[in-house]
């Protein structure tokens, strides 16, 4: 069990304290407002009311005010729209369209929200100082800088977070397990293989399911949501996630592969695809029995049975895959979730190392080519670098904007690093690790590397001897080489053939070399 983060259990009493006297403010200044005006329609309140200096006050205070956004600019529109909600339940009550219970809910998010404003407009002032707002944007919303007294960055935290899976809490998981995703993955599926009941069958097929696709996990059961259609119109839609799966949701492809596809929790339509033989194999007996239960209800998930239910009546449950996830990786402190968050974080990793040459060859020509205003230049095509990246893990993730991958699944680390140093390390674990002294967006360093590319001094240039070759592929292999071949690492390998060959080969060149003289001999004899 992972402990509380002590700052974010304060910030959490904090709020609490902050949403009680919201709830006792609009208490008494409506009455007060009651008492004195009398309005027809809540849009008439609305007018007047956001003119008066005491409703302006209490907006200032409980659902934050535009000085507040600042260090958050993904959420100054929302500071916006919280104002508006907020000034909107006052009039409600003011008129008699709605009572204070009826809004106590809402008033309960907004209030919430507002405190998270506030709480964080001044611990942001150095992310601030450090980056600009079109930056601060790839970085989660509630993330602060530790700056100490020589202005070094002590560490990197967030407010008003989760009380236990804090972002020092996720960022650990990922230190932990992103550079073993080959060999967690080798385990599970050999589990798999090996599997003689429901339980050591379905706990695995669901894991790997998860590590491959990044797919919700869900609760147990299906949700609801709102969905916006481009008409204007909206419909309620059910949403599913892993443990929530229907027949319907799934279709086999003539190239042996399948798809699963579902409403996820936004109400947006999501795409998945499988072509592991050994899982796709695996599903189907489950698949088959879940068809054959639907009956005449086929075709329509909502009386469709799950898929994941034993095929012998074992009642197979998320508690139970959350249990499974517990014990088999308790070292790591992780949850089901936190398959999706070290799915998403590879993927982005991988986006911006395959696609970071390309950058450096464009900044490189720009360079060459004298251009007028070249960090403004440099500046656009690496934020538009980072939003394309962020963009398509966050589609990955299938969801309707960047937001939530930033916030709750992307560590900060391969961002804030990449724009510090101008390029991202190779190997995905040296990245997660890789600390940080400084945080800024030092645009020469790209600059700087961006000259270098193509020669021996670019740090990201390939292979370009057997040596670095080899060196590569044990990095990429070593953990799958090591559990494959008990501990023996590829270097160590490569060496003893290496050994082995040279005694094989020495004598067969020294020969070769003793024949080469005596032609050269014989030649100069003749002559």
């Amino acid at each position: 069990m992972p402990a509380y983060d002590d700052l974010n259990v304060q910030d959490r009493k904090d709020q609490i304290k902050h949403t009680r006297n919201a709830k006792k403010r609009i208490k008494a200044l409506s009455t007060r407002l009651i008492a004195r005006s009398s309005y027809e329609t809540t849009r008439e309140a609305i007018s007047d009311l956001e003119n008066m200096r005491s409703v302006q006050n209490f907006l200032n205070s409980y659902a934050g005010e535009d000085k507040d956004g600042e260090g958050n600019p993904r959420q100054r529109g929302s500071i916006t729209r919280n104002r508006n909600k907020l000034l909107r339940m006052l009039a409600k009550i003011v008129t008699g369209e709605a009572t204070f219970n009826e809004i106590e809910d809402e008033l309960t998010v907004v209030a919430d929200k507002g405190f998270e404003f506030k709480t964080l407009s001044e611990p942001q002032q150095s992310l601030r100082e450090a980056l600009s707002v079109d930056i601060r944007q790839f970085l989660p919303r509630n993330l602060v800088l530790n700056v100490d007294k020589a202005g070094q960055v002590s560490g990197v935290t967030e407010r008003v977070g989760n009380q236990i899976r804090s972002l020092k809490h996720k960022h650990s998981i990922l230190v932990q397990t992103i550079g073993k995703y080959n060999t967690m993955l080798t385990d599970i599926k050999k589990e798999l293989s090996s599997a003689v009941d429901e339980k050591s069958t379905l706990n695995p097929l669901l894991t790997i399911i998860m590590l491959e696709t990044g797919i919700r996990v869900g609760g147990g059961r299906p949700g609801k949501t709102i969905k916006r259609l481009k008409d204007g119109s909206e419909v309620e839609v059910i949403t599913y996630g892993l443990t929530e799966l229907r027949p319907s949701h799934i279709k086999f492809l003539k190239t042996s592969d399948l798809e699963i596809k579902v409403h996820g929790k936004y109400g947006k339509e999501m795409l998945y695809n499988l072509s592991d033989r050994e899982v796709i194999s695996a599903l189907k007996p489950y698949m088959v029995k879940a068809t054959a239960d639907a009956g005449m209800g086929l075709g329509n998930p909502s009386t469709e049975p799950k898929i994941f239910t034993g095929l012998n009546g074992w009642n197979y449950t998320y508690s139970k895959l959350n249990l499974y996830i517990d014990k088999k990786y308790k070292q790591y402190g992780m949850k089901p979730h936190d398959f999706r968050m070290l799915y998403a974080n590879r993927r982005l990793f991988a986006m911006m190392s395959e696609q970071q040459e390309q950058l450096h060859e464009e900044v490189k020509a720009l360079v060459d080519a004298g251009t007028q205003n070249i960090q403004e230049e440099v500046a656009t095509r690496v934020t538009t670098f980072i939003n394309d990246a962020i963009r398509s893990v966050a589609d990955d993730l299938h969801h309707s904007d960047m937001g939530s991958a930033i916030d709750y699944y992307i560590t900060p680390n391969f961002v804030l690093n990449f724009l510090n140093q101008g390029y991202i390390v190779n190997n995905i674990e040296d990245a997660v690790k890789q600390g940080y002294k400084t945080v800024s967006f030092d645009i020469q360093k790209f600059i700087d590397v961006a000259n270098l590319f193509g020669t021996d001094s670019y740090p990201l240039r390939r292979a370009t001897d057997l040596s670095q070759l080899l060196q590569s592929m044990d990095d990429e292999m070593g953990e799958v080489m090591g559990e494959v071949m008990g501990g023996v690492d590829l270097e160590s390998l490569l060496n003893e053939m290496d050994d082995e060959m040279g005694k094989v080969a020495s004598p067969l060149f020294r020969q070769m070399r003793r024949d080469n003289i005596e032609r050269e001999d014989s030649k100069k004899k003749s002559l």
